[in-house]
């Protein structure tokens, strides 16, 4: 799954991750034993990045997320997503946005695959009570608006770039 897992989500994770976060995922991906795709569209937001419904609520071991999300980009694929979830705010607003690492096998997480029309694989995900750590989290708790907002950017010039492609290949 290339623009979810080649550019999206590495993009999202170079611009929100620390040091030692982005040498642990990123070294992963580029190795191939991890196909980390970015959980982040939900269908209320219409296209608006900062539009992020599903929540992670404080507990005594870490967070529990709540929520839907829509059309992540080789979900099916997947061995690890990168949640975006609000910690704070409303629903409409770019700050209280944060990433959490979560195993597509948690409990509580419900995965529905499907093929788009261009035949790439995505996936909806329900999210009941899905448990993580602390250590789950990457980046700032609340701060993960700057990094999708770039990272989405990024992967539509690479949509763009693979459509001009294919429409020259045609022609």
């Amino acid at each position: 799954p290339f623009l979810g897992a080649a550019v999206l989500a590495p993009q999202i994770i170079l611009e929100a991750a620390t040091i030692e976060q982005c040498r642990d995922l990123l070294t992963r991906v580029l190795d191939g034993s991890s196909i980390c795709v970015l959980a982040h569209m939900e269908d209320a937001a219409r296209g608006r990045v900062e539009y992020v419904e599903t929540s992670a609520a404080r507990t005594a071991t870490g967070y529990e997320i709540n929520g839907h999300k829509t059309a992540v980009l080789g979900g099916p694929n997947s061995t690890q997503l990168l949640v975006a979830a609000r910690t704070s705010g409303e629903s409409s607003e770019p700050g209280g946005i944060t990433l959490f690492r979560v195993d597509p096998d948690a409990a509580g997480l419900r995965r529905t695959d499907y093929q788009l029309i261009d035949r790439s694989a995505a996936s909806d995900l329900l999210l009941e009570g899905v448990a993580v750590s602390a250590q789950d989290i990457v980046g700032e708790v609340g701060g993960a608006f700057p990094a999708l907002e770039r990272g989405t950017h990024i992967a539509i010039i690479a949509a763009a770039a693979d459509a001009v492609g294919s429409m020259t290949e045609a022609l």
